[in-house]
């Protein structure tokens, strides 16, 4: 009998000991989720004070009324299905459309053979062309197709219409501006130019990082287009001027703040989602094994979800300068570290945040515009001296006021001499000088120098023919 009762009281306290730790764990795991569930209100509360949005709903409403009047983005829309067929059915040695074209450099050059084939296809697509000029006093726009306020559980659900038009009407009226270049119509080249700048206007108040994305090669690839135009020597100080006020403009209104706070307000949705169990991990992290999301608690979610929202603060305080946010891109801490996650769960956030190809492709554009604008006065100099500025302080402040940065170095842009001019650059991404070289390698891989090509007088004239290869003075 003492035998049995030992073993009783021993399987009891076993039981007792077990069950007091069970306790414990559940306890200790429901005390952890209420206290990430506090942090997270507290993170949600601060943006709420701020003014700041948090839902698709917000986003949706922040988006500026565009009367039809106004609204470029209708003139694509209307003419959406035969620009979607135009990049379908992409003709045979066009730049731009054919397959083994898709990158052309006008400054150099329009190969001659290509110069037959681009007339008619232009001519094919001339009362479409037509319809899309009238976007050369565009400035604004909002894609009527698209709402932001969605009301499904997974972000990963939210579908966008296809977005190939507004990318081909930029397309077609690039080739437009180069096709007149050509045949010596410099008003209706630099016209086509202030076409492209409109249609990237028509996505001004797209919080989409697609569509932001389209907006900015957009405005890229009207720059490349105003190089041809200053290539053929036909241009006078009112096609500058007009193009400066262009330039400016861009300038001004690419800040990608509302484009960030949308993607916040996605992450925001993704994790309430997750842990109001109305999706699974795996709906939204889908390049995940199974085996990792499996082991995700609700703790784990809203931590991550902490951090992830905590990434944008600081960013969007200086998304209107891009030297600002490049270092913020670099900024890996985050607020709010009293709770940890667990160093092999930390893809919970870190799968949602953006890469740096984010704030730099933002910067690429505004180096661009900086060169450009540092070009035009260059421009401006050798009209009134007959020669190119030795240095960039020989333009100011008659020129221009002062020398922008390169976002890149947060140092004045340089000026380098050519064999046929002047290139004035920004050191690009990898932050190295490569003197000037804007040139993309073959195979479009590397990270050439951002810049603005200035030919001398003797080297302009026709754009089909291709000059000598691009060279340094030594």
């Amino acid at each position: 009998m003492k035998s049995k009762r030992t073993t009783w009281l021993t399987i009891s306290i076993s039981l007792l000991i077990v069950g007091s730790v069970a306790t414990f764990i559940i306890l200790r795991r429901f005390n952890m989720e209420r206290e990430a569930d506090a942090l997270w209100n507290e993170c949600r509360s601060e943006l709420i004070a701020a003014g700041e949005p948090i839902t698709l709903a917000e986003i949706e409403a922040r988006r500026p009324v565009v009367p039809d009047a106004e609204n470029g983005s209708l003139i694509i829309e209307t003419f959406a299905s035969k620009l979607q067929d135009l990049n379908s059915n992409a003709a045979e040695n066009v730049p731009l459309f054919n397959e083994d074209q898709r990158r052309i450099d006008p400054f150099v050059g329009i190969a001659p053979e290509c110069v037959g084939p681009m007339r008619a296809f232009l001519m094919d697509n001339r009362r479409l062309i037509d319809d899309l000029s009238l976007l050369n006093t565009n400035t604004n726009g909002r894609l009527t197709n698209i709402s932001y306020d969605f009301k499904g559980d997974n972000p990963n659900d939210f579908r966008l219409p296809s977005l190939a038009p507004w990318s081909v009407a930029g397309k077609l009226m690039r080739i437009e501006s180069i096709g007149q270049f050509i045949e010596g119509d410099i008003n209706g080249g630099m016209k086509s130019i202030v076409t492209q700048f409109g249609i990237a206007a028509t996505m001004r108040h797209e919080p989409n990082f697609k569509l932001y994305s389209i907006r900015m090669r957009t405005i890229r690839d009207a720059i490349s287009s105003f190089k041809a135009a200053i290539r053929t020597g036909k241009l006078d100080l009112q096609h500058l001027d007009r193009m400066a006020s262009q330039i400016n403009a861009q300038i001004d209104t690419i800040s990608p703040a509302e484009v960030m706070r949308a993607e916040r307000a996605f992450h925001i949705l993704a994790y309430e989602s997750l842990a109001a169990n109305k999706i699974n991990a795996a709906d939204v992290f889908c390049d995940r094994e199974l085996s990792e999301i499996g082991a995700v608690s609700k703790f784990d979610i809203r931590i991550a979800q902490v951090r992830a929202v905590s990434y944008w603060p600081n960013r969007i305080a200086v998304a209107s300068d891009p030297e600002k946010l490049l270092n913020a891109r670099k900024d890996k801490r985050f607020r709010r570290k009293s709770l940890s996650i667990e160093d092999k769960k930390r893809w919970l956030y870190r799968d949602l945040l953006p890469n740096s190809f984010f704030s730099g492709q933002f910067a690429r554009t505004h180096a661009l515009l900086r060169c450009a604008i540092t070009g035009i006065a260059a421009e401006r100099f050798r009209l009134e001296h007959d020669r190119f500025p030795d240095s960039l302080e020989e333009l100011v402040p008659t020129y221009i006021d002062a020398i922008p940065n390169d976002p890149f170095t947060r140092k004045p842009v340089q000026l380098a001499k050519t064999d046929i001019g002047i290139v004035i650059y920004s050191f690009g991404i990898d932050e190295e000088d490569d003197r000037g070289n804007v040139e993309t390698p073959r195979g479009g891989y590397g990270n050439p120098d951002i810049g603005f090509r200035l030919a001398n007088p003797t080297n302009r004239g026709s754009i089909i023919a291709s000059p000598e290869p691009f060279k340094h003075s030594e």
